[in-house]
């Protein structure tokens, strides 16, 4: 009988154990669920604590592209004018020349325009130069032929002394 009730004691205890785990069963599992969630709104947290930090940085990456691919449109635009400029130069330098040709020609053409208008100033005094030279080369000829036909009327030089 001794034997029997320990075993009932035993069994009352162990009961007792079962009951007190099985009351403790709840609060732990409330501990344990909150402590779960606690780390997956941390997880979340992070989550999108990461994607907020890769959206920015792919923001940030399509800008820097943006801008590359801009400073490269600047640089080619850039190598074409420089380009075309280095064409033209030689059309340029063969224009300038052809200008400069022309600004010559006109120069020498203005400097012959006034040779010609001087020469036509001068004329009317060279005409006068000139008709006034004939009209003494016309009076020294005369003079001349007086001389000439006045000896040729005067009696020889030795028969007027004899």
């Amino acid at each position: 009988a001794a034997t029997a009730e320990k075993k009932d004691d035993d069994a009352d205890s162990q009961a007792k154990k079962v009951e007190s785990k099985k009351a403790a069963l709840p609060a732990r599992s409330r501990k344990a669920a909150a402590a779960a969630e606690k780390k997956e709104d941390n997880t979340d947290s992070k989550a999108k604590k990461v994607e907020s930090k890769k959206a920015t940085l792919s923001a940030r990456s399509k800008k820097a592209a943006a801008a590359a691919a801009a400073a490269e449109k600047t640089e080619d635009d850039a190598d074409s004018e420089v380009t075309n400029e280095s064409k033209a130069a030689p059309t340029l330098q063969a224009r300038s020349r052809k200008a400069a040709a022309a600004v010559e020609k006109e120069d020498d053409a203005d400097s012959k325009v006034k040779k010609i208008e001087s020469n036509k100033a001068a004329l009317p005094a060279r005409r006068k130069n000139a008709a006034a030279t004939a009209e003494k080369k016309e009076g020294d000829a005369d003079s001349e032929f007086k001389k000439v036909e006045s000896k040729k009327t005067a009696p020889p030089a030795r028969s007027r002394k004899a």
